[in-house]
């Protein structure tokens, strides 16, 4: 007897997502942006950064994001939650 496939299977809405962009992967990007290297020219916050950086990008990911924020140990509580699991997104 043919043992049963326990692969999951994906929704359409799930294979045609793109990506998460890669926020701990730009970490020198995105700190170029928040010490001045801008549209604006003028120094950032690590989150208006990312805004821009994720602007630039076409893309975002709440998770992702999060998890860049705990990363760089800025990561607010909410955030800590969303990464644990215990808020809904």
């Amino acid at each position: 007897m043919a043992e049963p496939n326990t692969t999951p299977q994906t929704t359409q809405e799930t294979q045609n997502k793109p990506p998460a962009p890669d926020y701990i992967a730009a970490l020198e990007d995105i700190r170029a942006i928040a010490q001045g290297a801008n549209d604006q020219h003028r120094m950032m916050t690590w989150r208006e950064a990312v805004e821009v950086w994720e602007q630039a990008q076409g893309a975002s990911d709440e998770r992702a994001r999060a998890a860049f924020f705990v990363h760089i140990g800025i990561a607010t509580t909410g955030e800590c939650l969303l990464l644990d699991g215990v808020e809904e997104v």
